[in-house]
């Protein structure tokens, strides 16, 4: 019976290759084999472009056939601000329709022009420092590091890179607004449990890069979508303190910098929210994603009521375990200490590395 489990990682050195692309082509901005830092744009390209309906027909009232024989622009010429689209014959009572913005013709149809607007193209930046290994066709680069690495359960969506202020004494610690002042402004800030709005508020107020914590009510999922900082859960939703592994390491990352991506759980490619502390030492490849359970192996449970506890695989059943709510599925015996173990469905594991 396959033993099949999700892959998360904790740790202290590794190497990382990570895509920094768009989804649609753009232009790279870097070569493969330059050394670029967090703030490096490494491709940029235009999203939503933006179209204005030009009617000239009724601009010069005129007939739209009328108005067609009057263009003075072809289908893909770009135009600048005020330049010549139409204008009637004649001196005296002659009128003439300029371009209201700068952009490019997409279509003349009927006595109408369609004008896509230029706007400033869109930087991607690196948010990884390291090396550029690879290029991604026009959308993208893989930047490669070696570092340290702590991989989460949710983010809100954004990315940054700062350095780490540790403001929880414990994995447990609530983190309240007044904890929130001037002299953390630019840092990325790991706190324990947020259980207020007004966190997120404060921290948006006094500029901080990110917050790395450990859950929070699902409740405020939308306002930590809103805030104007990424917010990654190490552990998820609900009233949980920071795993013992993660509390452990970050706090004793206070002062040394780090990137944080806080997009979403991939499933398909396998790509978690992450915190990633650059270190310039030679490191391991991170194995596949995912991989077997085996006996030893070290995890993390993801649902209630053992949900964020750290346990250890004693052995992986042979055969579908039917549970009390009458559920058949693959589940493995855990070890949470000497005393206490017990058996938990293989789906509700995370492996930590």
């Amino acid at each position: 019976m396959s033993g099949l489990a999700t892959a998360s990682y904790i740790l202290p050195l590794t190497l990382i290759r990570r895509e920094r692309a768009f989804p649609i082509q753009g232009r790279v901005m870097v070569r493969q084999g330059e050394t670029v830092n967090p703030q490096t744009v490494v491709a940029e390209a235009d999203l939503a472009p933006e179209h204005i309906l030009l009617n000239v027909a009724a601009a010069l009232g005129v007939p739209p056939q009328k108005a067609a024989s009057l263009l003075q622009c072809q289908e893909g010429e770009r135009l600048t601000e005020g330049d010549v689209i139409a204008e009637t014959p004649g001196k005296l009572f002659r009128k003439t329709f300029r371009a209201p913005v700068s952009g490019t013709v997409v279509m003349l149809q009927g006595g109408k022009v369609l004008l896509r607007k230029d706007k400033d193209p869109i930087p991607l930046r690196a948010i990884y420092p390291g090396t550029v290994v690879d290029i991604l066709d026009d959308r993208g680069v893989v930047i490669e590091n070696t570092g340290a690495l702590v991989q989460a359960a949710w983010g809100n969506g954004r990315s940054t890179y700062g350095v780490v202020r540790v403001v929880s004494e414990s994995a447990d610690a609530v983190l309240t607004s007044d904890r929130l002042d001037v002299s953390l402004r630019g840092a990325i800030l790991v706190g324990g449990r947020c259980l207020e709005e007004d966190v997120f508020v404060t921290a948006g107020e006094i500029s901080l890069r990110g917050l790395i914590l450990g859950s929070m009510p699902s409740r405020l999922a939308g306002a930590a979508r809103k805030a104007p900082l990424p917010i990654l859960l190490t552990d998820g939703f609900g009233n949980l303190p920071m795993n013992a592994a993660a509390f452990e390491f970050l706090s004793t990352s206070d002062g040394r910098e780090a990137s944080v991506n806080a997009h979403p759980y991939n499933f398909y490619r396998g790509t978690r929210p992450e915190v990633f502390l650059p270190l310039p030492s030679p490191g391991k490849l991170m194995p596949p994603m995912p991989r077997e359970l085996s006996p030893d192996d070290m995890v993390k449970v993801v649902t209630a009521p053992y949900q964020g506890q750290i346990g250890y695989v004693v052995r992986v059943l042979s055969e579908p375990h039917k549970f009390s709510n009458g559920i058949r599925a693959a589940a493995a015996v855990i070890r949470f200490s000497e005393d206490k173990q017990t058996i938990i469905p293989i789906a509700n594991l995370q492996i930590i590395r």
